[in-house]
């Protein structure tokens, strides 16, 4: 017993990242997909598309590379095809720049940087050059061909850093698939919501954790075992419009035996809970109006301390013998069943 509560000690120095809600992108499993990451950078950073929010992307882009008057005719081209058959997942032309993107989510960047490179010089046409690298991960592949990595966390930060300039002209329903895409991406990129440290630590005491799962698992199964117990020693017979069924949650170290019945069409759940803690008696209304139930529980005599629930007055310890608790839940239910 030491040995596990100083686990248990060592365990609660660690923290979890809060738990994050995944995106529609994420839900719809796209986000994995380079190519529709691609055709959605390519709608927004095209200014003639119908998104509203000009040369916001192409701005965020460049840098310090964007001028002021430099986004005139600009033409986004997906998957260009070099001479040497390779594609370019991203060109993107204007009057004064000729872009080349390389888009990679989670690939290694091993891609052909020499012929891509070759490519954009017999393109240029005089054009200034840039040559980019958008990825997850910082990465120097392609630095010897001139092209630089622009992380995907530096473009939302830049777009975060002028989307006030565009917002208010842009359409709504475009400004929010935007904003699920950078979501999407920054999810990606933050990868396990575990830290590191705590990843290691599990790994290095694999055997007391599966013991602390074993012990869980066990206590689990007592404590429906418990209710169905308590469940079975209710004397609900011959009572009309009542329902008597069990509910807990997968994480939670509870388990409840519910009743609902209704008394003067107010919908009433009683939860009789367990838990390591102990014992206790909640009654609530479904719907309506609280202070209904609150005078009924008044009238009746039912004792209880008042919260975001009515909690019965009396709780009992983990191991009290279910024929005690009886007779509490017993009165409730026939209390309330006879105020119909």
């Amino acid at each position: 017993m030491h040995d596990f509560v100083q686990f248990l000690a060592l365990f609660s120095r660690f923290s979890t990242a809060p738990l994050r809600k995944p995106s529609i992108l994420e839900i719809a499993g796209y986000p994995h997909y380079e190519n529709v990451c691609s055709n959605i950078l390519g709608f927004f950073i095209d200014p003639s598309a119908p998104h509203g929010l000009n040369t916001l992307l192409l701005k965020a882009m460049l840098g310090d590379n964007a001028g002021p008057h430099e986004f005139e005719n600009v033409v986004v081209e997906r998957e260009v095809v070099t001479p040497a058959g390779n594609r370019i997942d991203l060109l993107i032309k204007t009057e004064a720049h000729l872009i080349g993107v390389e888009n990679k989510i989670f690939h290694d960047p091993v891609n052909p940087f020499d012929d891509y490179s070759k490519f954009l010089e017999s393109e240029a046409n005089g054009r200034s050059i840039v040559k980019i690298i958008l990825a997850i991960k910082p990465t120097t592949e392609g630095t010897v061909f001139g092209f630089e990595c622009l992380t995907y966390q530096e473009l939302i930060d830049r777009v975060r850093s002028l989307i006030g300039h565009y917002a208010h002209l842009a359409d709504l329903k475009y400004l929010v698939l935007l904003s699920d895409l950078m979501s999407s991406i920054e999810n990606l990129s933050k990868g396990s919501s575990m830290y590191q440290q705590l990843i290691a630590f599990i790994a290095d005491n694999e055997s007391q954790v599966k013991r602390i799962i074993a012990v869980v698992t066990d206590l689990k199964a007592e404590m429906r075992q418990k209710v169905k117990e308590l469940g079975s020693i209710i004397n609900i017979e011959g009572i009309s419009d009542i329902q008597q069924w069990y509910y807990r949650e997968g994480s939670d170290l509870f388990d409840i035996l519910v009743y609902d019945l209704k008394v003067s069409d107010l919908p009433i759940a009683i939860d009789v809970y367990v838990s390591p803690s102990g014992w206790k008696i909640e009654i609530f209304l479904r719907c309506g109006n609280r202070l209904d139930l609150k005078s009924l529980l008044d009238r009746i005599v039912i004792p209880y301390q008042e919260g975001d629930r009515f909690k019965y007055s009396t709780t009992f310890p983990y191991s009290e013998p279910l024929l005690n608790i009886q007779p509490h839940v017993q009165t409730i239910i026939d209390k309330l069943v006879k105020a119909r």
